[in-house]
């Protein structure tokens, strides 16, 4: 009876592995193989930034659902080409040249998003100034699939801006840097607190699992070895990425 109950339980619990393997592996896939800037119109406010397959460079715009105006200048060295614009309104204004173009668009609860993507051919920068009710607010300027912001309120694209974007670990990318620097600033409550989670979590283990196990000291003693070299490896990599 007890081997048909375990049989039982297991034809349960595969299909459960299964499935959340799966959505692991196609979440890792999403995060790791998605090059645009992802958002939601009419929910997120600012500025998205990428490039997308084909090399063209995708600015869009988002409000959300609030009476909110959006400008823009960019200029090059090179030259602008195959500019195009969607979802813009009649009133939206776009003034295009061979090195230089502006736009001036009004979003409100109906038209909640426009973009603009473009080339551009023979050029070392891309000078970019983008404003929010004539306001350059960085914070909502996001930029790749990181959403990372410019230090600048004109920043410049290089050629090689979103390949070098690309090649920043995971961890120095945002919203990962500022958490990392958040908990390292608070090093001893960090420790203190995984310390405190790891021991609710093995004593949760002695009073279940361990309970049959014939060395059952011996296993709780391994477990709060491991406990103690996760929380000061946790420690040194928190050291390592920001900038130690």
């Amino acid at each position: 009876m007890k081997i048909l109950k375990r049989i039982k339980e297991n034809k349960k619990t595969i299909p459960r592995l299964l499935l959340l393997a799966i959505s692991a592996i196609i979440i890792m896939l999403l995060a790791t193989s998605c090059t645009r800037a992802l958002f939601l119109p009419g929910v997120s406010l600012g500025y998205f930034i990428w490039e997308d397959d084909n090399g063209k460079i995708n600015i869009s715009w988002s409000s959300d659902r609030k009476k909110v105006n959006f400008t823009g200048l960019l200029s090059t060295d090179g030259v602008f080409d195959d500019i195009e614009k969607s979802s813009f309104e009649e009133d939206d204004k776009i003034i295009i040249s061979e090195k230089t173009f502006s736009f001036d668009c009004m979003l409100n609860e109906e038209d909640f998003t426009d973009s603009i993507s473009f080339d551009c051919m023979d050029y070392s920068y891309i000078e970019v100034s983008l404003k929010i009710d004539g306001n350059a607010d960085l914070n909502r300027i996001n930029i790749g699939k990181f959403l990372n912001s410019p230090q600048e309120d004109n920043f410049r694209i290089s050629p090689d801006y979103f390949k070098d974007l690309k090649t920043i670990p995971w961890f120095r990318n945002h919203p990962f840097v500022e958490f990392f620097k958040k908990l390292y600033s608070n090093k001893y409550l960090t420790f203190f607190y995984i310390l405190l989670l790891g021991v609710v979590l093995i004593e949760i283990l002695r009073i279940t699992k361990f309970r049959p196990v014939k060395r059952k000291g011996l296993s709780i003693l391994i477990s709060y070895m491991v406990l103690l070299i996760i929380d000061f490896g946790f420690l040194v990599f928190l050291w390592y990425v920001n900038g130690h």
